[in-house]
């Protein structure tokens, strides 16, 4: 009878070992799951930004393409230039207006979105 008293007494103690041990998992659990539905509204969050400045850069990408075509329109002509251009005061063809811009000297610009996705390809 005192062995099964012995064994009882080293059962109750594990098992409260075991409840204690139970209740912390459970708290560090519920404060995980909290962490995480926070960071997962800060992401949607993030993303929505994300995504507005992608849209923004888009439209600023555009806005660059238009004014190096504009200013390759007015730019003054160089020999080569007037040569290829016989005479015309402005240039029709999108293309050339573009290598005509690309050839200028010009103050830096964003790089296009395509050229910002290949490059960001290229170091992720």
């Amino acid at each position: 009878l005192l062995v099964c008293q012995g064994d009882m007494k080293h059962l109750q103690l594990d098992l409260e070992f075991h409840q204690t041990k139970l209740e912390q998992f459970l708290e560090e659990n519920a404060e995980l799951a909290e962490q995480l539905s926070r960071a997962k509204a800060e992401l949607v969050v993030h993303r929505r930004v994300l995504e507005s400045k992608e849209q923004e850069l888009k439209h600023k990408d555009i806005d660059v393409d238009v004014a190096e075509v504009r200013g390759a329109m007015h730019a003054p002509v160089s020999h080569a230039g007037s040569a290829m251009m016989a005479g015309s005061h402005h240039v029709t063809n999108g293309m050339a207006a573009r290598q005509m811009a690309l050839q200028a000297p010009s103050t830096p610009r964003m790089l296009s979105i395509s050229e910002a996705r290949r490059r960001r390809m290229i170091y992720m």
